[in-house]
């Protein structure tokens, strides 16, 4: 499991601050890592990867209408690593990206949160409810079955 310190650091930095910072490009101090903040109101997702360089993009508008939290803005953007540095498909990422978030002693409740915000509004879809669920059970099985969450019905 890949602790990168560059990545570490530049989420830190992004999930601390990203409701101060302007939109545009945002990149690691050695240039590894380039996150471009959006505003994008018929983007329904709160982050992705958008182009193949890598560049991942936080879509502020969406963050912010969903309240999430600063730890959740750091998984999304271990996510987007996941997603595209490995080539990993959505639901691996999911995962991979708890594992390290869990690994950096962040609260699983603002994870599972986070997510079950994101997909609320598309949990009838079977692809984003197996998503979710499979986050849940992961957390649950390897941290706190006290964590464990309802999805609304």
């Amino acid at each position: 499991m890949d602790t990168d310190d560059e990545l570490i650091k530049f989420s830190e930095y992004i999930s601390a601050n990203y409701k101060k910072l302007s939109l545009g490009d945002y990149f690691s101090d050695n240039k590894k890592y380039h996150i471009r903040l959006i505003s994008d109101k018929k983007l329904l997702t709160p982050a992705r990867v958008n182009h193949p360089s890598g560049r991942m993009e936080l879509n502020k508008f969406q963050i912010s209408k969903k309240k999430q939290t600063n730890n959740f803005v750091f998984l999304l953007i271990l996510w987007c690593r996941e997603r595209n540095y490995s080539n990993r498909t959505d639901g691996d990422a999911d995962i991979q990206s708890i594992k390290i978030y869990l690994k950096l002693k962040k609260p699983p409740k603002d994870a599972v949160i986070g997510w079950l915000k994101t997909f609320k509004e598309t949990l009838a879809n079977s692809y984003n409810l197996e998503r979710y669920e499979a986050i849940n059970q992961y957390i649950v099985k390897n941290h706190n079955p006290n964590e464990q969450h309802r999805r609304p019905n």
